[in-house]
């Protein structure tokens, strides 16, 4: 008999962006972002309801709140509205605490590409200081909180 593959669906929250990866037995398997989601507590836990509804994980996996996070405002309550969510799933939760492992987020990106090239197409490049964060950087926060359950 064959053990059930081990899918984690990682869930992260940027401004105005919540963004997740699905992993299966540490391979990536899937990614996506939503702006709307982003806008209240309600429509994040909708968005993710979906996505716990068609990937159907073993595990989710969410940001731990802590004291030093730089997140604020809208961000923090859609964190903690997912993480409650998830916890009040059937379904197993984990909630890790972001650590940065690299100088900044875009050698981190680099890292995550380097080990999984299928999203390397989807990596933003480095912003000058008076653009706006790529959303697209969310879905690497998502990959960096997935590899703290692998």
């Amino acid at each position: 008999m064959m053990a059930k593959p081990f899918a984690a669906l990682s869930i992260a929250v940027g401004t105005g962006k919540i963004g997740y990866v699905f992993m299966v037995d540490g391979e990536l398997m899937d990614w996506g972002l939503s702006l709307a989601a982003a806008k209240s507590q309600d429509k994040a836990v909708a968005k993710v309801a979906e996505w716990i509804k068609f990937y159907a994980p073993s595990v989710i996996v969410t940001e731990r709140l802590t004291l030093h996070m730089r997140k604020s405002g809208q961000t923090l309550r859609n964190i903690e509205a997912i993480g409650a969510f998830a916890q009040d799933s059937a379904i197993h939760h984990v909630d890790v605490e972001r650590v940065q492992l690299h100088a900044n987020k875009y050698e981190e990106i680099q890292a995550l590409t380097d080990r999984y090239p299928q999203i390397a197409n989807w990596a933003p490049r480095k912003r000058r200081l008076w653009e706006s964060e790529h959303p697209n950087t969310v879905l690497f926060e998502a990959l960096s909180l997935a590899g703290e359950v692998e």
